[in-house]
């Protein structure tokens, strides 16, 4: 079963984010809603797939975090936002994240988006 790493500081939207995906039959690893939690998670956990929050909590931002995430892993990840100015988009462009969701996230997208992450990631 694929493991997902679920990084959002909305505790509501988080909890109904992991619901989506266990009905989606992946598992979710963990649960943060900082940076520096994200890149603890991500090195102790080694999760498939990350789903990151734009606005997290502390003072590392979430593309920061990104950043650090992507020199030890591999993993596939989709940002996911209530904030879509032009700045932020761009310094997530940065990162190549696999994509980049305005909240709220579909079941079904998010789905076809796990599956074809992960198919790729393979």
């Amino acid at each position: 079963m694929k493991r997902i790493l679920n990084v959002e500081n909305d505790r509501i939207l988080s909890f109904l984010l992991e619901k989506q995906i266990k009905r989606l039959e992946y598992k979710v690893v963990g649960r943060v809603v900082s940076g520096a939690s994200a890149i603890d998670s991500v090195e102790e956990l080694d999760p498939d797939f990350i789903l990151m929050d734009i606005k997290l909590e502390g003072d590392m931002d979430e593309i920061q975090a990104t950043k650090t995430v992507c020199t030890f892993s591999n993993a596939p990840f989709v940002y996911q936002t209530g904030n879509s100015d032009s700045n932020t988009r761009q310094r997530a462009k940065e990162t190549k994240p696999f994509k980049y969701f305005l909240k709220p996230i579909d079941s079904g997208v998010l789905g076809q988006v796990l599956s074809s992450a992960l198919a790729k990631a393979s």
